[in-house]
């Protein structure tokens, strides 16, 4: 029994010896000006050194422009998918609404995806704040109404 067991041990320790040697490259499925590009996205989110909202803001609104209608394939990259997580927090509601309108026909894709499933639970995770948002919109537009009737 102790044989068996110390012949066991032996061979886990090669294992762990030859696993230990192999270098693990990440590499992304997108090419590598697109990688770079949501990598400087990914730094800036980072470093939040925006000068105000409004910058902020713009530059959101430009970065979307890059992601819309590349959402599936953004999700479910290894590299940019952490990117994608991070940009979801900063969209607005109809950019939420948007994003989640050109993933509808890909939903089982991305939730199976071990990469896209984190960003598509960050997309779940933003609805609420969207829906209230949008909510307060329309509640702000029915009173402009209201005002407006009862002013004529």
């Amino acid at each position: 029994m102790l044989n068996l067991k110390s012949g066991l041990n032996e061979k886990i320790d090669a294992m762990k010896k030859k696993n230990s040697k192999k270098q693990v490259k990440v590499t992304s499925a997108l090419d590598e000006q697109t990688s770079s590009y949501f990598k400087r996205v990914e730094d800036m989110i980072n470093e939040d050194d925006f000068d105000d909202d409004e910058s902020r803001k713009l530059f959101m609104e430009n970065v979307f422009t890059q992601v819309e209608n590349n959402e599936v394939k953004l999700s479910c990259d290894m590299i940019v998918s952490r990117t994608m997580e991070k940009l979801i927090v900063y969209l607005n509601d109809i950019q939420i609404r948007r994003v989640i309108q050109n993933i509808d026909d890909h939903f089982c894709q991305i939730a199976m995806d071990k990469f896209g499933s984190h960003v598509l639970q960050s997309l779940i995770c933003a609805i609420p704040k969207a829906i209230r948002s949008e909510r307060s919109k329309n509640r702000e537009v029915e009173n402009n109404i209201d005002d407006l009737k009862s002013a004529e």
